[in-house]
């Protein structure tokens, strides 16, 4: 297995269940990739040269039913197609098979990341959002738009992600120092963990492509992110993952909790950019 595969076996691991994507049998080349709520397990053997060179899907684990084995089937066939139309040379491409199956008509619901260890805050969500707002407290003319998570408590310690699009490292970090300077609840949270990437446009010619990352004393945590951002093909997108810690020391276990919340407002955020899109192209008609 090679470092980028184990990378993002890691990654995988973090965002989903902690054994989502696990090796198989004697071969560190073919890994399982387990689904929640799924009947079947797809095996996929990886070439040393991945991701230069695609992985292949080489068969399935069911649960050994009837129904099972003609679900794996359909699933096997889906799969398939959503690798081909997915897979780029050069670019990881196991999170985008993974999302690829949930938007399959029919497959069981698996839209809740990490559902067994990730409980609803019991929280007032309210208090975290809000903002108290001092303008004189930031350079940044226009409150950001920012998507935001839902948010998640795990023994007291409580996550919540924004993202917001950007298109330049100015405005990045212009929007992070908005958010810390108008939101006195996020400016005293433990950690404020920040990533983005910048990609220059034909329209924006004068922003290089750049990415980023902060840990704000989280070990590793803004790595994470930023690795999730690349797996998620996301762009022009700044992150920040704020968390109040409950006092008791969550391991690994809190990466998965932040690619959760990291994942569900970079969906958010796209979705909102998808329908200003839309409203803007009906105004124009």
């Amino acid at each position: 297995m090679n470092d980028a595969l184990a990378d993002e076996m890691l990654s995988i691991n973090a965002i989903y269940e902690p054994h989502t994507l696990q090796s198989y049998g004697h071969s560190n080349n073919v890994l399982a990739l387990k689904l929640d709520a799924l009947p079947i397990a797809l095996l996929l053997s990886f070439p040393k040269q991945y991701p230069n060179q695609p992985p292949e899907l080489s068969g399935t684990v069911t649960m050994g039913t009837e129904s099972s084995r003609q679900e794996a089937s359909m699933i096997m066939e889906h799969a398939r197609q959503v690798l081909r139309d997915v897979y780029v040379p050069g670019q990881p491409c196991i999170f985008d098979v993974a999302e690829g199956l949930r938007e399959k008509p029919g497959l069981p619901d698996v839209n809740r990341v990490g559902s067994r260890h990730v409980k609803e805050a019991n929280f007032d969500e309210s208090s975290v959002l809000e903002e108290s707002k001092d303008p004189s407290n930031t350079t940044v003319n226009v409150d950001p738009d920012w998507a935001i998570s839902e948010v998640l408590t795990e023994k007291k310690s409580v996550f919540v992600a924004r993202a917001a699009e950007v298109a330049t490292t100015w405005q990045a970090q212009q929007n992070i120092q908005h958010l810390l300077g108008t939101n006195k609840k996020v400016a005293q949270a433990t950690h404020n963990i920040t990533a983005w990437r910048i990609c220059g446009t034909s329209s924006n010619p004068s922003a290089a492509t750049y990415q980023d990352c902060d840990d704000d004393g989280e070990t590793a945590a803004g790595g994470r992110v930023l690795h999730l951002l690349q797996l998620m093909g996301a762009w022009n997108l700044v992150v920040v993952v704020t968390r109040w810690h409950g006092g008791t020391n969550l391991g690994p276990d809190r990466f998965r909790i932040i690619n959760a919340v990291t994942r569900d407002a970079v969906i958010n955020a796209r979705r909102s950019n998808a329908k200003h899109t839309q409203s803007s192209a009906e105004a124009l008609n």
